[in-house]
């Protein structure tokens, strides 16, 4: 059920800086197929090196002609012209930096659904005697085009802890289109509901330096010409360790001789390649267009959806491979859409229901149909009596099982499931609002969750299933039970624990601190959800405690509904 590649159109391509590079950073090379144009022969030769994706490449972006239908088209033209260095600059007037009006002449002709554009600051300002600049015509003519357009005023290099400054601003154009039908709820929708731009940029920035530990103290001074001492500074910023260190063009070229135009060219090339991180952001945000966050299929206790900015927000853009050893509902996950995962539940149902939904959704939403049209108290405790005969589960297969598991969470009271000691399900059938039914079947969801668990390996297990399977370039999301806290008046313990039939207790709090504790001296970064109670302080004492107010509406305590204080546990900046 894989949605085909987004086919994207790379102009003056340079080393992949814009979106190549980004593409690869971001893990989603298998998301994006990309064609390139670039002149120069030595930048072509490290695009066929270094990115498989890379299907087609041309040369001169004058005599290009879409032959095939692009999704996205991308440019950041030569900016000689329009930078605030060249006083005399001509801007779109001029030779170079006027093949921007090629790129809007492609864009006219190939008509994709998005247009990025890139450029420095300069290009704010009218240049070479024309009373409207360069930024002013591009936007203008997308408008005229039939695009909507979005603009980041300014993004700089160095908010990324770059050793330059390098000032951009982007130009986002989405292309107006009628209503369609959604292939996965049949309800007719925009193919394009973008978010503004300025609310989401900040975060995906903050992303995109998370957990890469990047050297803050201090900057690195400027250099005076292309020539006066680059290279010894990308190479000093190389030893560091963060995102340049990873970037495997800097301090490196396959520049043939080292004459004064060839070594302004391999500077030239260095900044292309350097500069992943500005086009990141930019990517971060179009991908949601592509690939938009899904929600969860079911309700699920301890769901994170109130607190997903929160903890989206503070989770690194930039790994390989994403790891949840208590998955639960899978808000986060869902949401990331991450292309290499590996989930873990101590919840056997839970796990094969995953494991249904990603092999055989079809035939699961036909038994779900069923429930639903059979749906009453007294059908909701036949269903779940079923666990009280031994073997039985086992005997009515995966599939039958897992649209049990989920009728049950949808139907059972308060959405939240309790099970006792021997593993059956106890909780309760639950009353919908007055006036409304109780609903089990959500095909869209279903449908889009299959797609989202395609690749994604599934375990029933301890938490410590992961320790083997994880890597460096990882990050562990945990949301384990949490620690309760200690009533004052009765002595016991407030909270709710019992998401399995194997109570998760101080010591199970222990033991993931010490794993949290072997993964750090591996250097593999794991963020933490728990309730923010002296026990959690205590026990994760050391490392990065930050507190956030979450919305709870389930709960068995209702003291403990509404607004509630709760921590996020980290090992990285």
């Amino acid at each position: 059920m894989n949605k085909t590649p987004v086919h994207v159109l790379e102009l003056f391509a340079g080393t992949g800086g814009f979106f190549s590079i980004p593409c690869q950073k971001l893990g989603l090379s298998d998301r994006y197929v990309i064609d390139s144009v670039e002149i120069r022969d030595y930048r072509r030769a490290i695009l066929h090196q270094h990115f498989s994706n890379h299907t087609r490449e041309y040369t001169d972006v004058r005599e290009f002609k879409p032959t095939r239908h692009y999704h996205i088209i991308a440019g950041g033209p030569p900016c000689s012209d329009n930078s605030r260095a060249n006083g005399k600059g001509q801007g779109l007037n001029g030779e170079q930096s006027g093949l921007a009006l090629d790129m809007l002449r492609i864009v006219r002709e190939g008509r994709p659904e998005v247009v990025l554009f890139e450029n420095p600051e300069g290009s704010r300002h009218p240049k070479g005697g024309d009373r409207i600049s360069p930024m002013g015509i591009f936007v203008g003519c997308l408008s005229r085009l039939g695009y909507d357009v979005q603009w980041e005023n300014l993004i700089l290099s160095e908010d990324f802890g770059a050793p330059h400054r390098r000032e951009r601003f982007f130009i986002i154009g989405i292309l107006r289109k009628e209503f369609v039908t959604d292939p996965y709820s049949g309800e007719p929708k925009r193919l394009f509901d973008p978010p503004f731009w300025h609310d989401e940029v900040a975060i995906d920035i903050d992303r995109i330096n998370t957990g890469w530990q990047v050297k803050k103290e201090g900057s690195y001074p400027r250099s005076r010409s292309p020539h006066d001492g680059i290279a010894a500074r990308l190479d000093e910023a190389s030893a560091d360790f963060g995102w340049w260190a990873g970037n495997r063009f800097s301090g490196t070229s396959i520049a043939p001789q080292r004459s004064i135009k060839t070594r302004y060219e391999e500077m030239s090339m260095l900044g292309d390649g350097c500069c992943w991180v500005q086009g990141a952001a930019v990517l971060c945000y179009v991908n949601r267009y592509f690939n938009p966050p899904r929600k969860p299929v079911f309700k699920y206790t301890g769901g994170k959806t109130r607190v997903l900015k929160e903890i989206v927000k503070r989770l690194p853009a930039c790994y390989d491979h994403y790891f949840e050893p208590f998955v639960g509902g899978g808000a986060v996950f869902f949401h990331l859409r991450p292309r290499r995962a590996f989930l873990v539940d101590a919840n056997e149902e839970l796990i094969n229901t995953y494991k249904v939904i990603q092999k055989y959704p079809l035939m699961l939403i036909q038994l779900l149909e069923e429930h639903q049209s059979l749906h009453s108290p007294e059908y909701y405790y036949k269903i779940r009596s079923i666990d009280k005969q031994e073997g039985y589960l086992e005997s009515i297969g995966m599939i039958k099982r897992a649209a049990r598991s989920i009728y049950l969470l949808q139907a059972c009271f308060n959405g939240l499931p309790r099970y006792n000691s021997k593993g059956q399900f106890n909780t309760p059938v639950g009353k919908p609002p007055k006036g409304s039914k109780t609903k089990i079947l959500d095909r869209g969801k279903i449908l889009e969750a299959s797609e989202v668990l395609a690749n994604v390996a599934l375990v029933s297990g301890d938490f410590s299933e992961i320790e083997q399977s994880v890597t460096k370039n990882s990050i562990v999301y945990f949301d384990p039970p949490y620690c309760k806290e200690i009533d004052p008046e009765t002595g016991k313990r407030k909270g709710f624990q019992d998401y399995t039939s194997n109570s998760f207790d101080t010591n199970s709090h222990l033991r993931l601190r010490k794993l949290c504790d072997r993964l750090s001296d591996r250097n593999i970064r794991f963020l933490l959800s728990n309730s923010d109670c002296p026990e959690t302080r205590e026990i994760y004492k050391g490392y990065d405690i930050e507190t956030i107010m979450v919305g709870r509406t389930i709960n068995s305590d209702k003291g403990r509904r509404g607004k509630v204080p709760e921590v996020l546990i980290r090992n990285y900046k």
